[in-house]
């Protein structure tokens, strides 16, 4: 056997254990990578789904919120706005569903949290211990796998060196073959160079039957450990297999438990919610809101409508008014004075006025021959100081009725109402301009 051939079998045993795989066959060298990977994944898969099942309840948590601070904005709206009635209540309603639905959202947010997420957390560290730098259930798989393998690699390559060999020899074989006949038929080759060509064939011959038997033999060897191999790789895929079906079965438990969390159709508290939210909005009366407003503010309103109101004498009240303030509080004066008597009303005049009482006073004593005195002594001592006086009440004039300086009737109210009712056509007159100038410069901009 040549070098070559003999430095195909001395392949060290390491070597062999790190052939790469020429299928995608389980079966082949190194495949089995992939089963250990998946349980490695489901590791991976766990700390996601966490991280999804995070994302969703922060979801949740953010959309509590806004719907709690748009329930707060709203109910201050409403209730400070121009709705009434049954259709206010109504609207309310809507803001009353959003905040009981809060609560439900801050309950899935919490289950989400406290059920789903530690249900996950606890599986994965009960079935996934990690060492240094892997999880040992995985380094545990591969190590099964790699020591299934490991025989059969070797008895494989083995094999394949062999086949190689063989190949390598029969190829030889055949180009000495080829070199013979073109010697034997070549006129120009003598004898002795036929000879020697045919000796090269026979041993190139001799190295293909050895071969060919030893590639005989180590395929023999492989074919006789396969069922083997088949029984060590299916026991390690088994054990692969079973973890693999217990991650899933809880991997489908949780997804159940997460729908049934985010599923609030069944909820009771959903249940009554909808249910009063509907009552509140069928209970919506448009008759009643108007027939309410009409008794507030419409013409259902009571009034106190005009009637005839008879005359009370002023006069009369005031003298009732000062009897009742002189009794309590200041001497009585009786007198008769202008065909009048009564308790007389001290007051203070200017100086002018009480000249003039004084001069109408004489005139008065002069012409009538009245016999009071002591009301008229009164006035004349105390005529050209404008100090207090005592009349008697009736020579007052009546309140607002008139001036008490010279005795003339008002007239400002009249004027003052008549100033007012031009001023107000002025202004409505002023308005209809506006209006109708407003009016044109929008036709004449369309």
């Amino acid at each position: 056997m040549s070098s070559s051939m003999e430095n195909v079998y001395d392949k060290s045993e390491e070597d062999l254990t790190q052939m790469e795989p020429k299928t995608d066959s389980f079966w082949d060298i190194g495949n089995y990578k992939r089963v250990v990977k998946r349980m490695d994944d489901g590791a991976k898969l766990c700390s996601e789904f966490v991280k999804m099942a995070q994302e969703r309840a922060e979801i949740e948590a953010k959309y509590v919120k806004g719907l709690q601070q748009w329930a707060r904005r709203w109910e201050d709206s409403i209730s400070k706005g121009p709705e009434y009635g049954s259709l206010e209540v109504g609207w309310k309603a809507v803001l009353k569903e959003a905040t009981r639905m809060s609560e439900t959202y801050v309950d899935i947010h919490r289950k989400i949290l406290n059920d789903i997420i530690e249900s996950v957390n606890a599986w994965k560290s009960q079935n996934y211990h990690r060492s240094m730098l892997h999880f040992k259930e995985c380094k545990k798989v591969e190590d099964g796998f790699f020591k299934s393998q490991k025989p059969w690699a070797k008895k494989l390559g083995k094999s394949n060196r062999a086949r190689k060999a063989y190949h390598h020899a029969a190829k030889e074989l055949e180009m000495q073959t080829n070199s013979l006949q073109l010697a034997e038929n070549n006129p120009d080759y003598s004898m002795e160079q036929c000879g020697k060509v045919r000796e090269k064939r026979d041993r190139a011959q001799k190295d293909m039957d050895k071969v060919l038997a030893k590639y005989k033999e180590r395929l023999s060897d492989l074919q006789h450990y396969q069922s083997r191999y088949i029984e060590d790789m299916n026991a390690q895929f088994e054990k692969c297999q079973e973890f693999e079906q217990g991650r899933m079965e809880f991997f489908k438990k949780t997804l159940l438990r997460l729908k049934d969390t985010l599923d609030i159709s069944k909820d009771p508290r959903v249940v009554d919610t909808y249910e009063e939210f509907a009552n509140t909005l069928e209970h919506i009366s448009s008759e009643e809101d108007l027939k309410w407003y009409s008794v507030n503010y419409g013409t259902d309103m009571s009034y106190n409508w005009p009637e005839f109101e008879g005359y009370v004498m002023e006069q009369q009240s005031f003298s009732i008014r000062q009897t009742s303030t002189f009794s309590n509080s200041s001497p009585s004066v009786s007198g008769m004075a202008n065909g009048h008597s009564g308790p007389l009303q001290r007051i203070r005049r200017p100086e002018h006025s009480s000249r003039n009482s004084m001069q109408g006073g004489g005139a008065g004593s002069s012409g009538s021959g009245s016999s009071s005195p002591a009301p008229q002594q009164r006035r004349d001592s105390r005529s050209d100081e404008g100090e207090e006086d005592w009349i008697d009440p009736p020579s007052l004039p009546p309140p607002n009725k008139g001036n008490t300086i010279n005795n003339k009737p008002e007239a400002k109210d009249d004027e003052e109402e008549e100033e007012d009712e031009k001023r107000e056509a002025s202004r409505e007159a002023k308005n209809e301009e506006e209006a109708e100038s407003e009016k044109a410069s929008r036709e004449a901009k369309n």
